[in-house]
């Protein structure tokens, strides 16, 4: 079959994804491969298209906020949750660089302590 990976995740989640939901995947999954990722992509799903009851939740976040041990578990326990309820996380453009930030600030402040010690 051409898309098998597509029957298999249909088969798996006991759902038919209708060839509008197709285009739009497709479009959303050529756009993330490859070095190449518009960060101004913009999607619109319609209502009535076939769509799911998804729980929507997002995620602010900003580099002046204090990560403990405690609040990374927290953190992480939420998108598992939102995984594994199949929600959808809306973050903007603006808090995920935030995070990704964080996680490359804190990676280096553990270096520079590991340097020290």
């Amino acid at each position: 079959f051409e898309h098998s990976d597509w029957l298999v995740f249909e088969v798996e989640s006991q759902l038919q994804i209708r060839p509008v939901q197709y285009i739009i995947a497709q479009a959303l999954l050529r756009n993330i491969e490859g070095d190449s990722i518009d960060y101004g992509l913009i999607t619109q799903l319609n209502m009535g298209e076939g769509s799911l009851n998804v729980k929507i939740f997002t995620m602010p976040f900003n580099r002046d906020i204090q990560l403990d041990l405690m609040s990374i578990r927290r953190i992480l326990a939420q998108m598992e949750y939102c995984r594994d309820s199949r929600s959808c996380i809306c973050v903007s453009i603006e808090h995920r660089l935030s995070l990704h930030l964080k996680h490359a600030e804190l990676l280096l402040m553990k270096g520079y302590q590991e340097e020290c010690q």
